[in-house]
């Protein structure tokens, strides 16, 4: 369910590799955005890994900029809502506007990205994802630097992880990350990754499949966020549920992100 790689003030892009393995995880398309004197650049749709990196730096040139005095956040989708499309990809500006939403490169005043899923809907826009219409509907319309106004957009995200960017670089964030070294992460799928079932990607999840690092089936993670399950936080998801979220029969959820998904209740055993 997507990742986020966020680089502070000071730090090292990651690694092609890296960037690499992201996009491979999550292959429905990437995007970035970066502080500059004028906003937040966005630029997103991309495919392949250099051809992201290189034009986060041709990005960059055009603002005098260096990567070790900006801050950058880098987004893989896999989506879960929403038509896959480059117009699709974080991220996105807090804006009303769809066409803003939509586009694939513009400066806005404020940008976020976002890591999961939210229980949200808006039946004149189905071909934007649930993050788009989160921007649209909620963030747009409110004063997001009130106190009141960040815990309730804590509590509407769930287990989610979001950034928010503004002229001065990373503003808000949300959830807890993955951090290794000065970077970022909002899962671990920015790992390498060994494939099974020959590597293909299946088109019914979204997804490739794989065996982690220590052999287990990917079962033993959120299918969804990628946190680590327990007996405690794995929830009960039916067959009918899973048939309807688009899962496998080994696919399992944590608690918080199925409390998330919109379920029929028929589907609930």
């Amino acid at each position: 369910m997507c990742i986020i790689a966020y680089k502070p003030l000071g730090a090292k892009l990651p690694t092609l590799e890296t960037i690499t393995n992201c996009m491979t995880n999550n292959p429905d398309g990437t995007g970035y955005m970066f502080n500059t004197k004028e906003g937040v650049l966005i630029h997103k749709g991309f495919t392949k890994a250099q051809e992201l990196k290189d034009a986060l730096y041709k990005d960059l040139a055009i603002y005098n900029l260096k990567v070790k005095s900006t801050e950058i956040a880098i987004h893989a989708r896999i989506a879960t809502a929403g038509l896959v499309k480059p117009e699709n990809c974080h991220p996105f500006p807090i804006s009303e506007n769809v066409g803003e939403l939509q586009s694939t490169r513009i400066l806005a005043k404020r940008a976020m990205v976002h890591n999961g899923i939210i229980s949200i809907s808006d039946d004149a826009f189905k071909n934007l994802s649930d993050t788009q219409i989160f921007v649209k509907n909620v963030l747009a319309k409110v004063d997001i630097t009130s106190k009141p106004i960040k815990d309730l957009i804590k509590m509407s995200i769930g287990s989610s992880k979001m950034l928010v960017f503004s002229r001065f670089g990373m503003i808000q964030s949300y959830g807890t990350w993955e951090k290794e070294g000065n970077l970022w992460y909002s899962n671990t799928t920015y790992k390498e990754r060994t494939y099974y079932y020959s590597g293909k990607y299946n088109s019914t999840t979204r997804g490739w499949e794989y065996w982690d690092d220590k052999y287990n089936l990917y079962g033993d993670r959120c299918a969804f966020c990628d946190s680590k399950l327990s007996k405690k936080n794995t929830a009960y998801v039916s067959d009918a549920a899973k048939f309807q979220l688009g899962l496998k029969d080994n696919d399992k959820l944590c608690d918080s992100c199925y409390s998330m998904c919109k379920v029929d209740s028929w589907l609930v055993d």
